[in-house]
């Protein structure tokens, strides 16, 4: 549970973190409201770089909580993020990503979420039932209202509810040179949102030199590179 934030800049110098345990899986109730958590559970003003989550992580979430991830659960700050691994499977009923969970979460934030050259291998899954909606999950962020993503890459297979995407679940901003291999797929009859780059394109996106390679599959609003746009 979050209760600073970090500020400051990172740098993992290639440096592996293992047998990390993230688990809130059923304590709603003891902890209640809006949680993050990852390795950082929230940032400021920050830079996080040359860094990899090992496969022996743990990461489970809880429907209570706003951001979940192996590195970073949250952010509303300026925030830049480089040469990043994650190999840790996540589950969670919460928005979700290999990389971040979710970005520009202070309310009328202008703040930018730059990420480049990030790699998600991990699978990222929602707990899934027909009464779980919030799970946006994405490979390498779950949900940001202001990014600049370049250059970066998701292998893990995507499954939940709504709102999926290889590289991002819900995303406003830039994509750029990134790729998805992984299989994105909804969990339930009426799934919806779901791209192979991302599942739901917010305010503003621009999508340039993105490939997606992986299988999509749901109910309505699935495309190979973006799910559903409401963007200019």
């Amino acid at each position: 549970i979050v209760t600073k934030r970090f500020f400051g800049n990172f740098d993992g110098n290639g440096h592996k973190i293992k047998n990390m345990v993230l688990d809130f899986e059923g304590l709603e109730a003891t902890f209640p409201g809006t949680m993050y958590f990852g390795l950082f559970g929230y940032v400021g003003t920050s830079t996080i770089s040359n860094l990899t989550i090992d496969p022996s992580c743990k990461i489970n979430g809880t429907r209570k909580n706003g951001g979940v991830s192996a590195l970073i659960g949250g952010s509303g700050s300026d925030c830049t993020i480089e040469n990043c691994v994650n190999y840790a499977d996540i589950k969670t009923n919460g928005g979700a990503g290999g990389i971040i969970g979710e970005g520009n979460v202070d309310m009328y934030s202008s703040a930018i979420i730059s990420i480049s050259g990030c790699t998600n291998y991990g699978n990222i899954s929602s707990f899934s039932g027909e009464g779980m909606e919030n799970s946006t999950l994405g490979g390498i962020v779950g949900s940001t209202s202001s990014s600049n993503i370049t250059n970066c890459e998701n292998h893990g297979d995507i499954s939940g509810v709504s709102n999926l995407g290889g590289i991002g679940g819900s995303v406003s901003g830039t994509l750029t040179d990134c790729r998805n291999y992984g299989n994105i797929k909804s969990t339930i009859s009426t799934g919806t949102m779901i791209g192979g780059i991302s599942g739901y394109a917010m305010t503003y996106l621009n999508v340039s030199e993105c490939s997606n390679y992986g299988n999509i599959s749901g109910a309505s609003f699935i495309g190979g590179i973006i799910g559903y746009s409401s963007a200019r």
